[in-house]
C-alpha cells in the first residue's frame, strides 16, 4: 500500500504557505491530482486484495481522504479561473486601492496569457506609483514574457526613486532570460543610482543563465568598489548550477586582486559561505 500521499500533500501544503507554491496553478494542480488519482487507484487495488474485512477499512479510508482533497484542489484551481476576468477587470477600477488589491490577487491565480497581458497593459497605462509598486511586485511573483517585457521598459522610465529599484528587483524575479540585457545595463550605468545599480546586480543572480552571469562578472572591473563587492555578492548566489567554476575563479581572483581591502575580506567572505553553491 502506498501512503506517501500523505506526506506529498503536507509538503504542498508547507510550500504553499511560504509562497513557493500556487496551488491554483494548472500545472502544479495537475501533477498534485495525478499523484492522489495513482495513489487512490493503488489503494483500491489493495483493499480488493485484503482478505479480512478489517485490513479492507483502512485502505478505503485512506481512499475517502485522497478523494476529499483531489475535489478540494480541482474547485480551489477552477474556482481561481472562473474570477479572474473579474480581477482583470478591477485593474481599471477608480480606486487606487481596489487595483492594488486585484494586482495582487491575480499574482496568485499564477501565469496565464490573460493575465499577462492584462498586467502589461496596466503597468504601461498607470499614473498612481503606490499601484505601480504593487504591480511590480505581483509582475516579480507571477509575470509572464509579456509583463515581464513591459516592466524591462518601465524601469528604464520610473522616475521615483523610491519604487525604481523594487521595480528592478522584481524583473530579475521574473526569471525571464530576454531580460538580462535591461538589467545589465544598469548595472554598469556608472551614471545611474548606485541602489539602482546594486538591485540590478540582484535581479541578475535570479537568471541562471551564462549571459547573466558574464553580466555580473563585468561588474569586477568597474571603478565603484561598492559596485565591485555588488558583483562578487551576485556571483557568489546563483540557486542553479551556471558556469560553477568559472564564478568560483572570478571570486578566488577579486579577492587577492581588488583594490580595495574592505573588499577582498567581504569577497572572501562570500566565497566562504557560497560553497553549498560553488564547488571545486
Amino acid at each position: 500500500m502506498n501512503t506517501n500521499w500523505n506526506n506529498k500533500a503536507v509538503i504542498a501544503s508547507d510550500r504553499r504557505e511560504r509562497g513557493n507554491l500556487n496551488l491554483s496553478s494548472k500545472g502544479e494542480i495537475a501533477s498534485v491530482t495525478l499523484f492522489l488519482r495513482n495513489d487512490i487507484k493503488n489503494t483500491l487495488r489493495y483493499s480488493l486484495k485484503a482478505g479480512s474485512p478489517e485490513k479492507r477499512i483502512y485502505p478505503l479510508i485512506l481512499v475517502s481522504i485522497c478523494f476529499f482533497v483531489l475535489m478540494l484542489l480541482i474547485q480551489f484551481a477552477f474556482a481561481d479561473d472562473a474570477g479572474l476576468p473579474q480581477k482583470i477587470g478591477r485593474l481599471n477600477h477608480g480606486n487606487a486601492g481596489e487595483r492594488i488589491a486585484a494586482a495582487r490577487e491575480i499574482a496568485k491565480t499564477g501565469k496565464s496569457r490573460e493575465a499577462d497581458t492584462a498586467m502589461a497593459g496596466q503597468l504601461a497605462a498607470e499614473k498612481d506609483p503606490v499601484v505601480r509598486r504593487a504591480i511590480y511586485e505581483s509582475i516579480g511573483r507571477a509575470g509572464g514574457r509579456e509583463s515581464a517585457k513591459a516592466l524591462a521598459d518601465k524601469i528604464k522610465t520610473e522616475d521615483d526613486k523610491g519604487i525604481r529599484p523594487l521595480a528592478i528587483l522584481a524583473l530579475g524575479k521574473t526569471q525571464d532570460e530576454s531580460s538580462v540585457t535591461a538589467l545589465r545595463a544598469i548595472f554598469l550605468d556608472e551614471k545611474d543610482d548606485m541602489n539602482a545599480r546594486r538591485q540590478a546586480g540582484n535581479a541578475l543572480s535570479n537568471i541562471s543563465t551564462e549571459a547573466s552571469v558574464r553580466a555580473v562578472a563585468e561588474g569586477l572591473k568597474d571603478k565603484n568598489p561598492g559596485i565591485r563587492l555588488q558583483a562578487a555578492s551576485s556571483l557568489s548566489r546563483y540557486m542553479e548550477p551556471v558556469l560553477i567554476k568559472e564564478r568560483l575563479a572570478l571570486l578566488k581572483k577579486q579577492a587577492k586582486e581588488d583594490t580595495d581591502a574592505d573588499n577582498r575580506k567581504y569577497i572572501q567572505e562570500h566565497i566562504l559561505k557560497a560553497k553549498f553553491n560553488i564547488k571545486e
